[in-house]
């Protein structure tokens, strides 16, 4: 690497607790379609268009890229023989030059992309080329906070899909420590011989936890008064059918209508008593989902305190949930890690690096979201309303981006982390003038 690639690299750096220089690593995902094209078009003198722009967005390539502070991640930066170097298979085992994965979605194309294609990218392209480039860094992994990024392995210890009893249709768990740090396996063989997964209930037995009376699987998910109130109503009546409709229609004329009935549906009408729904003033008032109930707490009324005992009459935590929750909250289950955290942690300098996820509905703190607009508007300019002139477009439009406006962009959401350290509110005047790259204007200075 040159000198002036070296200065931006110390320039952006964070040492941690271990003397290790920190180097930031964030991904996201866009879309890039065929039919995104600019929005204005030149027009003849008889105010003709010149070309017809489809209306659709049209076939579409995703994305899947991942940033430094101050550039692409990538071996771009290196010579021919440090490529070469790099990639032999007795180093890194390297056979791609580039983190970035791009797929052609679609259900009859290339699929959707999911978590299990982002784990593979992790595993394959993004974690290897970063610890070829940095070796003796600390590699900050930063994500966003989207259900396809936190999936979970297979046998990973989560209570989502587990039942209450043992057996059926259960996923098999890694063994699992209970409260005084013994492993505990998660499956057992019966009295047939035959290994069965481990439910919900004979779990918490071995560990002490399940009482006396006994727990449901799950809380019920809580209702505003209103709903309660719906729920146990007795006024309303249902519609009932008659034996008469339920017999099968049959026309006397082919040209019955609701218009115009045949006989044999006119006869059908007058014979017809059944009991239409009626309901009372409370009932006939709720419309789609209730706004109180959505704005309840979680289902479970657990505080989320873990049990400071191994048996549960010598713990200071009130029963008053449900299995799943009292599972989920013990030391094992509640630290269990996604699928790429645990690739990240696992690999051979996995101790040495780090994991997170932005917030919620905060992509302003992610600058690959600046190098996404970049990238678009290239590929705007240069749109041919076609696939194949997409497939030439987009690894341009992500090229096209130079190293020093990806840096520029990163130090502006470094700006406004600062805002929100110092607790000013995002959209305020004082966040605006703050995070405005025009000059504010003060009354008088133009005279």
């Amino acid at each position: 690497m040159g000198p002036s690639r070296i200065k931006l690299i110390l320039w952006d750096v964070v040492y941690g607790s271990e003397s290790r220089p920190i180097i930031l690593v964030t991904h996201d995902e866009a879309t890039f379609s065929a039919n995104d094209g600019i929005r204005r078009a030149w027009m003849d003198m008889n105010g003709e268009a010149t070309y017809l722009r489809p209306k659709t967005k049209g076939q579409g390539i995703m994305v899947s890229e991942f940033l430094l502070p101050f550039g692409r991640l990538n071996l771009s930066s290196l010579t021919a023989e440090q490529k070469t170097r790099i990639m032999e298979p007795t180093a890194s085992g390297l056979t791609v030059d580039e983190a970035v994965e791009i797929l052609e979605y679609g259900k009859n194309r290339e699929g959707y992309w999911d978590g299990a294609k982002l784990l593979e990218q992790v595993v394959n392209k993004a974690l290897p080329i970063a610890e070829a480039l940095f070796p003796g860094y600390s590699l900050f992994f930063l994500f966003d906070n989207a259900t396809s990024h936190s999936v979970y392995a297979e046998d990973a210890l989560r209570t989502t899909k587990m039942n209450k009893g043992s057996g059926g249709k259960q996923p098999w768990l890694r063994p699992g420590v209970d409260g005084v740090r013994y492993e505990q396996p998660m499956a057992y063989l019966d009295e047939r011989g035959v290994w069965q997964q481990k439910g919900i209930q004979r779990v918490l037995e071995e560990r002490g936890l399940w009482p006396d009376g006994g727990l449901n699987l799950e809380c019920p998910k809580p209702k505003c008064d209103n709903c309660q109130i719906m729920a146990a109503c007795r006024s309303c009546v249902k519609k009932q059918t008659c034996d008469s409709c339920k017999e099968p229609i049959q026309h006397s004329s082919l040209e019955c209508s609701k218009a115009r009935r045949c006989d044999a549906c006119t006869a059908r009408a007058r014979r017809c008593t059944c009991i239409p729904r009626t309901s009372c003033d409370i009932c006939a008032m709720k419309k789609g989902k209730c706004g109180d109930c959505e704005v309840l707490p979680p289902r479970c009324t657990s505080s989320g305190k873990y049990f400071t005992g191994f048996n549960i009459q010598n713990s200071d935590f009130g029963i008053d949930c449900c299995a799943k929750r009292l599972l989920s909250i013990q030391d094992d289950f509640s630290k269990q890690k996604c699928a790429i955290e645990e690739a990240i942690k696992n690999s051979p300098n996995g101790r040495h690096h780090k994991v997170m996820y932005y917030p919620k509905y905060h992509c302003e703190l992610n600058h690959i979201e600046h190098y996404w607009c970049n990238c678009k508007h290239h590929a705007r300019f240069e749109c041919e309303y076609s696939l194949d002139g997409l497939r030439k477009q987009v690894p341009l439009a992500l090229a096209s981006v130079s190293n020093h406006t990806i840096l520029a962009n990163y130090h502006r959401c470094q700006r406004k982390i600062q805002l929100y350290r110092e607790g000013i509110v995002y959209g305020s005047p004082e966040w605006k003038a703050r995070t405005t790259h025009h000059k504010p204007y003060t009354p008088g200075e133009d005279r």
